[in-house]
């Protein structure tokens, strides 16, 4: 529920702004939400921390010298603690998996698809008032959104966190992250090729985004490096040893210079190992707009409003509306090439049955030499 209410504010915010170009939109939406996430964890990560200590004052449990953790003062103390740790790490991995990595991407196809779609069919259904156009409204399903890059990310920040704790869960959490997202895989696999409509981006600023937020999850690697190996004690012969403020300082500045430098590789090496863009497309426009309902004319409402009332074409230009484009008519005179028939509605009464369908390949591939 908590997901889906940062969903609905982050995709109202982006909206409000105004962006002139839906890839624009998209980008604010993915840092926003990703931002709204990392706060989010932060704040558990937080609350876990305090609780955890908490419960390990209350079962007197002692640090490895001995110190009864009640009487530890120092953060660090408190944290590197083999109590804490493991019962850190043990919540952080049960927060992860399946609560994060899995669970909502299984409800989700159910919650976003399948009862929206249920429910309108029921709503259409029984409201004779409702007219074709208002049906197709309804019954149209939710427009694709690039919000998953967000959820990949913290899933990954997630995963990264747990190199802070004991090694026994590492991979563990690795394990549980690479199956989480085969599955998250397999169900927008789905869900791009039935379960939305057609759609475009015109570029890769998301994507482009997305690598820079992949420094947060990188840094916290390097940052966890840092710390562990300045766990050292007295007497050990090393001499990479931090300790209070010169800890935190060297977590920290090992967190911010990552994200500097991989922010530097993405701007400045990263575009001279990427072959150059190949040259502009020489095919005519009559041959593309004969094969693409929506273009520039078609998809520009004022456009088709002139076309039919000042400058009275004949046929005029039709508005382009994603599976209605057999109601493009032609008309080469004003640049609309487009045509189509209407397609036939699939009759799935007489579709065979998937035993059957497996049935009649199974004999196919025994009737081969």
């Amino acid at each position: 529920i908590g997901n889906a209410m940062m969903y609905y504010i982050c995709g109202e915010v982006a909206d409000r702004i105004g962006f002139k170009y839906n890839d624009d939109r998209e980008v604010c939406y993915m840092l926003l939400y990703s931002f709204a996430c990392i706060c989010n964890v932060v704040l558990d990560m937080v609350v876990t921390f305090y609780m955890v200590y908490w419960m390990m004052v209350g079962l007197d449990m002692a640090t490895y010298d001995g110190v009864p953790l009640a009487d530890v003062t120092t953060f660090r103390g408190r944290f590197e603690a083999y109590a804490m740790q493991r019962s850190l790490g043990q919540n952080l991995f049960a927060y992860s998996f399946p609560s994060t990595f899995l669970v909502p991407y299984v409800i989700e196809p159910i919650a976003t698809v399948y009862l929206p779609y249920r429910i309108m069919s029921l709503i259409v259904r029984s409201h004779k008032s409702i007219s074709k156009a208002e049906a197709d409204v309804l019954l149209t399903p939710a427009l694709m959104d690039l919000s998953r890059y967000a959820d990949v990310l913290l899933n990954v920040i997630l995963a990264a966190m747990i190199l802070f704790f004991p090694g026994g869960f590492t991979h563990r959490m690795f394990l549980a992250l690479a199956f989480s997202h085969c599955v998250i895989y397999a169900v927008d696999h789905y869900k791009v090729l039935r379960c939305v409509p057609s759609f475009y981006f015109a570029s890769n600023k998301v994507d482009s985004w997305a690598q820079w937020m992949l420094s947060i999850p990188c840094a916290m690697m390097l940052s966890a490096f840092v710390f562990k190996a300045s766990n050292c004690r007295e007497g050990d012969g090393i001499s990479f040893c931090l300790k209070g403020h010169s800890l935190f300082v060297g977590v920290t500045g090992a967190f911010f210079l990552h994200i500097f430098v991989h922010a530097i590789v993405l701007v400045h090496v990263v575009p001279r190992l990427c072959p150059a863009s190949g040259s502009s497309s020489r095919t005519p426009y009559q041959e593309v707009a004969e094969k693409f309902p929506c273009s520039w004319f078609s998809a520009n409402p004022v456009h088709c409003l002139r076309s039919k009332y000042i400058y009275k074409h004949n046929p005029p230009c039709d508005f382009y509306i994603s599976g209605k484009s057999h109601t493009l008519r032609r008309n080469p005179e004003i640049g609309c090439y487009f045509t189509a028939s209407k397609e036939e509605a699939e009759d799935y009464s007489k579709s065979p049955s998937i035993i059957a369908t497996l049935s009649m390949m199974s004999r196919r591939g025994g009737e081969e030499p």
